[in-house]
């Protein structure tokens, strides 16, 4: 497992919360857990939004919370420009003049 913080693959198990196991940094002695969601995951929701599904059905069929795909948007501006990319989208623009 690697160090969340500093990157570092010296870590030890360090007990459980609420059933899921905790690590500890032989480093830089910081605990973590594992990422609950995997990036292969977090891009094919993204990939649903960008198809035109709305927030609530991306959730839905991805098994994940509203707040949760609401939150994936809003941090990955980066990688939602390269899904475009490859999905031969053009980001949206508005015309301040248009009413």
């Amino acid at each position: 497992m690697k160090c969340k913080h500093c990157g570092s693959k010296k870590t030890r198990k360090n007990g459980k919360t609420y059933g899921i196991q905790r690590y500890m940094c032989n480093k830089c002695s910081r605990t973590f857990s594992p990422p609950k969601y995997t990036a292969e995951m977090r891009k094919n929701v993204l990939i649903h939004y960008l198809k035109g599904y709305g927030v609530s059905k991306t959730a839905s069929i991805a098994g994940v919370s509203y707040t949760t795909v609401l939150n994936w948007v809003k941090d990955s501006s980066e990688l939602l420009e390269q899904l475009r990319k490859e999905l031969g989208e053009k980001p949206e623009e508005t015309d301040i003049n248009e009413k």
